[in-house]
C-alpha cells in the first residue's frame, strides 16, 4: 500500500482568552488488496494478479477538515459577580470529511476464480444519478455482469459514498473549592446541528435489491450534562 497526503495547519495559540486550531488533509491511499483479517485473507478478485486489484484503500478519504475553537470568559463586574462569571469555557469542534470508497461486486463467480469477489462491467459513463438520494446513490443500470470466464472492468473501490459533517460543543467550568479540591460542571452536545449524515449504501452488489440504497444514518444529536469532583 502507498499513502500520500498534503497536511496544512493554521493555529492561533491561546491569547486574548481564545485559541483556534484548524487543519486540512488532502490524501489518497492506494493498495494492491484489502485485508479481510488481521493475518490472512483478502478481498482480491484475481488470485494470480496482484496488480488487478490495485486501487483505493477501503479506508481512503480524500478530504478531511477539522476546526476547533476554545474560549474562556474573563469575568465581568467586581467581587462575587466576577468570581461567578470568570473561567467559563466554551469549545466547539467542526469536522467535515469526503465519503469513503465503495467496492461494486457482481455477487456471482463469473470469472470462475473461486474467490467470489468479481466486479462487473461498467456500461455507462456516469455511475451516479443527477440527483443523489438515499434511495439511489448509485445507478444500477450503469453496471452489468461480465461474460463467464472474464473479469469486469470496474476497479477496486472506484466509487465513493456520501461525506459527513459534524459539530460538537461543550460548555463548563471548574470551581476551585480548596487548593486540592475542585468541582467541574460541564455540558456537552454531539452533532449539535442534528445533521443527518448518510452512511454508505446497504449493498454494492448489483444483484441485490438494495443496491445503491442508503438505509442507515450516523448518530443523531446527543446532549449530556455532568459534574465531576477533582481531588
Amino acid at each position: 500500500s502507498k499513502y500520500n497526503a498534503l497536511l496544512t495547519t493554521l493555529q492561533h495559540r491561546f491569547a486574548n482568552n481564545f485559541t483556534i486550531l484548524s487543519n486540512y488533509t488532502y490524501s489518497h491511499c492506494i493498495s494492491d488488496t484489502d485485508l479481510s483479517g488481521e493475518i490472512s485473507g483478502s478481498y482480491r478478485e484475481n488470485p494470480f494478479s496482484r496488480s488487478n486489484d490495485r486501487g483505493s484503500c477501503m479506508f481512503d478519504h480524500h478530504h478531511i477538515f477539522n476546526l476547533s475553537f476554545i474560549a474562556a470568559s474573563p469575568g465581568v463586574g467586581q467581587g462575587w459577580a466576577r468570581r461567578l462569571t470568570r473561567s467559563w469555557q466554551v469549545s466547539t469542534i467542526f469536522r467535515a470529511s469526503s465519503g469513503g470508497p465503495l467496492n461494486v461486486l457482481t455477487g456471482t463467480d463469473q470469472s470462475k476464480s473461486g474467490q467470489n469477489n468479481d466486479r462487473p462491467d461498467q456500461v455507462l459513463m456516469d455511475v451516479y444519478p443527477t440527483h443523489q438520494t438515499t434511495s439511489q446513490w448509485i445507478l444500477a443500470s450503469a453496471f452489468q455482469t461480465q461474460p463467464v470466464g472474464t473479469f469486469g472492468n470496474v476497479g477496486k473501490n472506484s466509487l465513493y459514498g456520501p461525506g459527513t459533517i459534524g459539530v460538537n460543543a461543550a460548555f463548563g467550568r471548574t470551581f476551585r473549592m480548596t487548593e486540592k479540591l475542585g468541582l467541574m460542571i460541564r455540558g456537552e452536545a454531539f452533532n449539535i446541528m442534528n445533521h443527518a449524515n448518510w452512511n454508505n449504501p446497504a449493498s454494492t452488489t448489483i444483484t441485490s435489491g438494495q443496491f445503491g440504497q442508503i438505509t442507515t444514518f450516523g448518530s443523531p444529536r446527543v446532549i449530556q450534562f455532568g459534574t465531576k469532583l477533582l481531588f
